[in-house]
């Protein structure tokens, strides 16, 4: 913004306009002795900054046609692919004049021959609305895939897919969705159940430990025929069946948790192959263009 600024009165909103500036050469010097000017160079930079440079542009009717073209024919026409492309955006805009598609394609042609990913985007265009060239879809779709770096992707043109089948699918989908969420619920309500199995195992392992060491400790210390002996052994036999109930329990929910998880498994995969590939719809919109 500074350097844009730079030189003029804020004020003054013109300077700020965006123009085709034809900067001055360049003073450059070949070995020890010899000295020379390099051609002018266009470039798009403010009004203002454009001046402080000392570079020449249009003070008025800054689109038109010819101004922009004689600034930037000369660079095209040696060679330069951005020159390329604006000279071809210029044809097929046709500021200020009639839009010359046929040379816009050629120029764009120049430059995407290069590699300018843009003008390949652009001549894709023009090939698939048959501007400027003959219509070619095939041509069209070579050029979009260069442009976005796809040239050895399988993308082909297809039909539209019309309302029917649009919202078809998106019943078949919202289904699918349905059934994977009710699985889902299912599986994390079996998961929940086995884990608060093992936690009641855990704790079972626990106080059954626990009356084994209490009646290790009773024997040692009191008569064989002992009372709170015969309590604590009924308990430990108690505690043991409750210990392999649970287990029992464990071993069902884990082996219903691997079930539903398979089960989960295998409905996704149906879902998927039943619902068909969906069909690319090659398009360029109008707001891809530069400029």
């Amino acid at each position: 913004m500074a350097k844009a600024t730079e030189g003029y009165i804020v004020a003054d909103t013109n300077k700020l306009f965006v123009v085709d500036c034809l900067l001055p050469g360049q003073v450059r010097k070949l070995g020890s002795q010899m000295t020379y000017l390099s051609a002018r160079r266009p470039i798009r930079t403010t009004a203002a900054d454009c001046e402080v440079r000392g570079g020449e542009y249009v003070a008025y009717d800054r689109a038109n046609y010819a101004s922009a073209l004689n600034i930037w024919l000369p660079k095209a026409q040696e060679g330069d692919a951005s020159a390329q492309l604006t000279v071809g955006e210029i044809f097929e805009k046709g500021l200020g004049t009639q839009a010359d598609y046929k040379a816009a394609a050629q120029w764009y042609e120049k430059a995407a021959q290069q590699g300018n990913a843009q003008a390949q985007l652009n001549l894709g265009h023009l090939y698939e609305k048959g501007l400027g060239v003959a219509q070619d879809k095939e041509a069209a779709l070579r050029w979009y895939r260069k442009s976005a770096g796809l040239e050895d992707a399988g993308i082909q043109f297809a039909p539209a897919v019309n309302a029917q089948e649009l919202e078809t699918l998106r019943g078949e989908v919202a289904e699918s969705r349905r059934e994977a969420e009710q699985l889902r619920e299912q599986l994390q309500n079996t998961r929940q159940q086995t884990l608060d199995q093992q936690e009641s195992l855990r704790k079972a392992q626990s106080e059954l430990e626990a009356l084994r060491n209490k009646l290790q400790q009773q024997k040692s210390t009191a008569p064989g025929n002992s009372s709170d002996i015969e309590m604590l052994e009924k308990q430990l036999r108690e505690k043991e069946s409750q210990l392999k109930e649970q287990q029992a329990k464990l071993g069902t929910l884990t082996q219903t948790l691997s079930q539903e998880r398979q089960r989960m498994k295998r409905e996704l995969e149906t879902a998927r192959q039943e619902l068909p590939p969906p069909k690319p719809l090659i398009a360029r919109p109008t707001n891809w263009k530069a400029g």
